[in-house]
């Protein structure tokens, strides 16, 4: 074979090797950079928390954090008997804590709607929205509303609905003695022309109890510290920490 072609062969050979090369290390950058992802799954961008400690040791069953704009709930983990608690994976936005303890209700729920006019509801239009409450979901034979904040022509209400009577199970169909049902829900209404009409209810919280429960008769407070928590992005954490007071007595709402 002439000299000239061994030298064409040759740095034809030498520029392949060239491009696996370089096709190995961009395969190898892909799969380092696919790792990092991964990885970076477990500390989502962006997320904050809310952590801290509720002292009333062997009450606290449960809390949660409520973002206002996405009007979503992030469900919290507590330790029942430290009272330290921690709700992971915050987007960035405000939020409100709601804690349930074995006879209480502590929120810091912000009812009124931010463009309100100023002025105030009426008798009557408190009236016609405690009636639309009462008209729906029969199975709950009391409810009582636990606020009520709003103007003219929208409405917040938190509501306390209790099914105490006999009821018969889903799915089994038995009937059920000796228990009782409570839920918890956030209402929106809006006043279209002269009634009000509902326009969203979100489910907060849901307990079954024995009828002769502890827990059967709840209190309830209104805790402004529990408002208006901002959750940044690239923060890490927001504590919070609080003392249960005593709840022994009868408490006026907001």
């Amino acid at each position: 074979m002439p000299e000239g072609r061994k030298q064409i062969i040759g740095a034809r050979i030498q520029i392949l090797s060239v491009f696996r090369s370089l096709g190995a290390v961009l395969w190898l950058l892909f799969f380092i950079s696919g790792l990092i992802l991964v990885r970076g799954d477990d500390v989502p961008l962006g997320k904050g928390s809310i952590s801290g400690k509720m002292r009333a040791a062997g009450k606290a069953i449960s809390i949660m954090a409520f973002n206002r704009e996405e009007n979503r709930k992030y469900a919290g983990s507590i330790d029942v008997w430290t009272g330290e608690y921690v709700i992971k994976d915050l987007p960035e936005g405000s939020y409100d804590l709601i804690l349930k303890t074995e006879k209480y209700l502590v929120e810091g729920l912000r009812l009124s709607v931010p463009w309100r006019s100023g002025k105030k509801l009426t008798v009557a239009d408190r009236k016609e929205i405690g009636l639309r409450i009462k008209s729906v979901e029969p199975f709950f034979n009391k409810k009582k509303i636990l606020r009520l904040s709003g103007d003219e022509k929208y409405a917040g209400v938190l509501v306390e609905q209790v099914r105490d009577k006999v009821y018969y199970d889903n799915p089994t169909g038995k009937k059920v003695h000796g228990k009782m049902i409570r839920r918890i829900d956030l209402w929106r209404f809006r006043k279209s022309g002269l009634r009000w009409v509902s326009l969203w209810n979100k489910h907060l919280y849901r307990e079954e109890l024995l009828s002769d429960s502890p827990g059967r008769q709840m209190k309830h407070k209104f805790e402004k510290k529990f408002s208006g928590i901002q959750i940044i992005a690239g923060s890490e954490n927001v504590i919070i920490d609080y003392t249960l007071p005593n709840l022994d007595y009868s408490l006026p709402s907001e």
